[in-house]
């Protein structure tokens, strides 16, 4: 038997449990960097290693020997008595979900054998953010009523993760609006993902937007910036480190919208402590004044989709809970 997990803490936790079988992590942040449809799983692993690099200190022979057992286990699977996925309800879990889901399919894996344990609550839990916050006593208590995988669920997963992939992002949007029997969980998170597309007013992704919001209103550091924006999300699936990686962005854009007493090379800890501030185009740009995307331009993915220079093919509107792409 395998286990699939979102990381460490949830397979450390299912390990002291003493769960039966070998736990794997599958936790790559797809919400952030390339994500290369119809790509060999070589070339896969090679731009998510390049992007990823340097992030939680990590180099990139170290992330590509992580995808590499990972992978080496997901070809292990095809021969397994039983694989188990254990993922929750936001958008990072759900995108490595279908992303693992594709791969098992693709490495012969009959979908007969797959079992899933997804969930977005648990009744011990008053406000439920992930597996990471349950005991390895209630991790295990979930086991006896997983899921077994249908073929419409598996065929859902990989054409979802064909649109995620996609260069254009508007049948993902669709997506994101329209109910998914077969995976609950994946049209908000797909909501999410395609909301850190530039806005149509001020031309940044939700993550800025919040993050700028919650230094506005008074949050002194970089961390108090973090949390602020954290509690804006309807399910909490940003990092710390993705939450900086945003940041510094907008620190060291041409025309920078916010200031830091350290610089973005810092340990974590010294980021989580650095002081930020608005500049005076921060301000304007969530005044509405300025326009951070035609100001500064943008060279960054969402998904398949890589937005690059000043006139970003493809926005978003989110007024009044609409979700609309501009091309």
């Amino acid at each position: 038997m395998i286990h699939f997990t979102n990381g460490s803490v949830v397979a450390d936790a299912l390990a002291a449990g003493g769960v039966s079988g070998r736990v794997v992590k599958c936790a790559d942040p797809l919400h952030d960097g390339p994500c290369l449809r119809g790509s060999s799983r070589a070339r896969w692993n090679d731009a998510r290693a390049r992007f990823l690099a340097g992030s939680e200190g990590l180099t990139f022979d170290e992330i590509r020997r992580d995808f590499e057992l990972r992978d080496a286990a997901i070809d292990e699977a095809a021969r397994a008595d039983e694989v188990v996925l254990w993922f929750e309800h936001d958008v990072f879990d759900q995108l490595n979900l279908i992303w693992l889901l594709d791969a098992l399919a693709g490495a012969g894996t009959p979908e007969r054998r797959v079992r899933l344990v997804v969930i977005g609550e648990h009744p011990e839990v008053e406000r439920f953010h992930g597996l990471g916050q349950l005991s390895p006593a209630q991790l295990l208590a979930l086991f006896p009523n997983r899921q077994p995988l249908t073929t419409a669920a598996l065929n859902e997963a990989r054409a979802a993760l064909a649109d995620v992939c996609a260069p254009d992002p508007r049948a993902l949007a669709l997506r994101a609006m329209r109910p998914c029997q077969e995976l609950p969980w994946l049209p908000g998170a797909f909501r999410r993902l395609v909301e850190e597309l530039p806005s149509t007013s001020g031309g940044l992704s939700r993550t800025e937007q919040q993050g700028l919001e919650a230094i506005a209103a008074g949050a002194p550091t970089l961390g108090h910036a973090f949390a602020g924006c954290a509690a804006r999300e309807e399910r909490v699936f940003l990092g710390d480190s993705s939450f900086y990686a945003a940041m510094r962005r907008l620190r060291v854009a041409e025309h920078p919208l916010i200031t830091t007493s350290v610089g973005f090379d810092e340990p974590p800890d010294s980021l989580h402590s650095s002081l930020v501030a608005l500049t005076p185009v921060g301000r304007a740009v969530l005044a509405g004044r300025q326009d951070h995307a035609s100001l500064n331009g943008l060279d960054r993915w969402v998904g398949g989709v890589q937005l690059l220079g000043k006139s970003p093919r493809f926005r978003v509107a989110r007024d009044n809970g609409a979700l609309t792409i501009d091309d």
